[in-house]
């Protein structure tokens, strides 16, 4: 851990009597389903009902993102 690192956690934990870092992925945790919401509602509004072609959009951005991510693990 750097001295930075060291300092600033030991800053917060004398500040804050509770653990932000639960509370921080607690919140974190609900960003992807408000991300899923909001694709899908988007894709309905400027789609319409047509949810073949909503689901494709959402199939293909899926996979895009599969292949991005499994590009940076393989370095």
């Amino acid at each position: 851990m750097s001295p930075l690192h060291q300092k600033l956690q030991e800053h917060w934990e004398k500040q804050l009597p509770w653990d932000p870092s639960g509370a921080l992925a607690s919140l974190l945790s609900v960003v992807p389903f408000l991300l899923a919401a909001a694709v899908v509602a988007l894709t309905e509004i400027s789609l319409g009902k047509s949810w073949a072609v909503s689901w494709g959009l959402i199939a293909c951005v899926g996979g895009g993102l599969c292949e991005l991510g499994r590009r940076g693990n393989a370095r």
